[in-house]
């Protein structure tokens, strides 16, 4: 129980920490279906900036390469969802044959993707 626990724990801390380092979630629908092309510009930190400030720029960029800053809160949901499941089919042997792989892709059917990485089908694709 403390690992899932640590685990809820966890993922909890990746998804409620994205406001803090000022990435949002794109409400339009049809977003899904555009293509972005954004450059970055490699800057050099100024001389002035202290430790801290150098630290949560790296922390916030690091965060931005993991798919925890697409993630949502259904997302975090039915993980937990998933997680339960294997927890009774192991802990309290109620139909493990069922519970566990229903638990397995659950968990895997709702990690987040990672920005530009998803595989995406529009209408074109399919004729």
């Amino acid at each position: 129980m403390k690992k899932v626990i640590l685990i809820f724990c966890v993922l909890s801390l990746l998804i409620f920490i994205r406001p803090v380092l000022g990435f949002s979630t794109n409400s339009n629908p049809d977003a899904v279906n555009s293509t972005t092309v954004t450059t970055t510009q490699v800057d050099i930190a100024p001389q002035h900036e202290g430790v801290f400030e150098g630290a949560f720029r790296g922390i916030k960029k690091f965060y931005g390469y993991t798919s925890f800053a697409n993630a949502t809160s259904g997302n975090l949901i039915m993980i937990i969802i998933g997680i339960i499941f294997i927890y009774l089919g192991i802990k309290f042997d109620y139909e493990p044959l069922l519970l566990i792989p229903i638990g397995a892709g659950v968990i895997i059917g709702n990690i987040p993707f990672v920005a530009g990485n998803q595989t995406v089908f529009t209408k074109q694709d399919l004729y």
